[in-house]
């Protein structure tokens, strides 16, 4: 299977997700981990992006990856993860620490 790794807000792809994409290679997953648009370069530079631009990267790249495929995402990127896989079939959704809030504590 091809995954997709997205990272979180103001985190940088290789940095963030530590060992996990090399062990995910070394389980048979073909891994693919793009730097979102504004990260893992200066803080200043997500100010010229929006999130709109992230999600778009982040279809772009997984457009690319053969079938069948998956995405990963931590934080941010488990709620584009969830954004992706909620509009193009996938095989496999991983949502690690999402950054969601519920309205009623309950639910």
């Amino acid at each position: 299977m091809n995954l997709l790794l997205l990272h979180g807000f103001t985190s940088h792809p290789v940095l963030t997700l530590g060992p996990l994409p090399q062990v995910l290679r070394e389980a048979g997953f073909q891994v693919s981990q793009p730097a979102l648009p504004g990260h893992g370069t200066r803080p200043e530079d997500l100010l010229k992006v929006r999130w709109q631009d992230w999600l778009e990267t982040a279809r772009a790249f997984y457009r690319e990856l053969p079938e069948p495929r998956g995405v990963v995402g931590l934080s941010m990127g488990a709620l584009l993860s969830a954004h992706l896989a909620a509009e193009t079939p996938t095989q496999a959704l991983v949502a690690l620490a999402p950054a969601m809030a519920l309205k009623h504590p309950l639910a």
